[in-house]
């Protein structure tokens, strides 16, 4: 047995959470909306934990303004074009008002802020966002360590973590204070089931170039390492449908069933490999 300490995923995340706590109960005069902080259980198998608050909700989610998720919180670090701090922010599409306000808030932490409009994805805000309620999901990016028994402590960035705290409270505090509640948008899912994995971690540091997506990290027993994926192949084509980046790879697979035989194509050092990939939706 191995011991997956699980420091950015997701213990990044909760301390972010018990932090925020401690600071929004330190001030018993607070004004605005009722707060609520909770931490889920089963999300790795399925959002088991905020999809059953969503069905079983201790306040009416008729009332809940906004879901606000810090998921991988731990692991901040400079883009490789601008060298400012990355920070992923996913759900800035599902209100109206998201767009200008990460933007003016970021204006104080000069952030490289990557925003994705979507509400869905493999995290609780998801749960939410599927009852028609806005979202936020902060996220300081993949890396090797992902689900690996090496996400250790001593590998925080934890004056980084400080500042992705300081960000989310100050999002928190305007939703609880604002006067106009933010006002939902729906946008499409994008796929429809959860496309089958070959099992990897790409690479997310700013540095994509569409050039193909470069794997990270290779994750043990799952159907890339059986073909002869190595870490730092770039995945140019995949059953013959080309792959620029994270967004094209994710439009192929969806097209993919359990169980297919697929051509994958790589460029690994120069050179280009043909490897088989059988798809057994692990």
């Amino acid at each position: 047995m191995t011991i997956h300490p699980g420091a950015d995923d997701n213990g990044s995340g909760t301390t972010a959470l018990l932090e925020l706590v401690h600071r929004f109960t330190a001030s018993p005069q607070r004004q605005g909306r009722r707060l609520v902080f909770m931490a889920f259980s089963g999300e790795e198998l399925g959002l088991l934990g905020s999809d059953y608050y969503c069905k079983h909700p201790l306040f009416p989610l008729a009332d809940t303004v906004a879901m606000v998720n810090l998921d991988m919180v731990g692991r901040l670090r400079p883009d490789s074009k601008t060298h400012k701090d990355q920070l992923q922010v996913h759900g800035s599409g599902t209100a109206k008002t998201f767009d200008a306000l990460l933007d003016e808030i970021n204006k104080k932490y000069d952030f490289q802020l990557v925003k994705q409009k979507s509400g869905y994805g493999p995290s609780d805000h998801a749960s939410f966002y599927a009852k028609k309620i806005p979202v936020l999901f902060c996220f300081t990016g993949l890396h090797s360590d992902y689900h690996r028994p090496w996400d250790t402590a001593d590998k925080i960035n934890v004056p980084g973590m400080r500042r992705v705290t300081d960000f989310a409270e100050e999002i928190v505090t305007h939703l609880a204070t604002v006067e106009k509640r933010p006002e939902y948008v729906e946008i499409n899912r994008g796929g429809g089931p959860r496309p089958p994995r070959i099992g990897f971690v790409p690479r997310q540091d700013g540095s994509e170039d569409d050039k193909g997506l470069v794997i990270e990290s290779i994750e043990d027993g799952m159907p890339g390492a059986r073909s002869g994926m190595k870490e730092g192949d770039r995945i140019i084509e995949v059953a013959g449908k080309p792959v620029k980046n994270l967004t094209t790879y994710m439009q192929v697979m969806r097209t993919q069933k359990k169980g297919d035989l697929i051509d994958v194509q790589i460029d690994r050092e120069g050179k280009k490999l043909l490897l088989k990939v059988k798809l057994n939706g692990e």
